[in-house]
């Protein structure tokens, strides 16, 4: 379990991803932030190749599998990335 910044910020972001796949932009700089604040913190994901995720609100719109890892590199190149329902 790790902490989160407020859902407000969190669905900022999301919303930034959103809009910049939904528009045919660059995804990169929005990714990064978003998984700055998801991913960065889950100091194990590199030493494991698969993640499961149980997002919640505004979450279940975001494409894990496009967000960088911390070898830079969209997980997808990296990780096997399943979705479970949340609680």
């Amino acid at each position: 379990v790790r902490p989160l910044p407020s859902r407000r910020s969190i669905e900022a972001q999301v919303e930034a991803l959103s809009k910049a796949i939904e528009s045919g932009s660059p995804v990169e700089s929005a990714a990064n932030t978003l998984a700055a604040t998801l991913l960065a913190p889950v100091t194990e994901l590199p030493s494991h190749r698969r993640l499961v995720v149980g997002p919640d609100g505004a979450l279940h719109a975001v494409p894990f599998e496009l967000l960088p890892g911390a070898n830079g590199e969209p997980l997808i190149h990296s990780h096997v990335v399943s979705y479970a329902p949340s609680g």
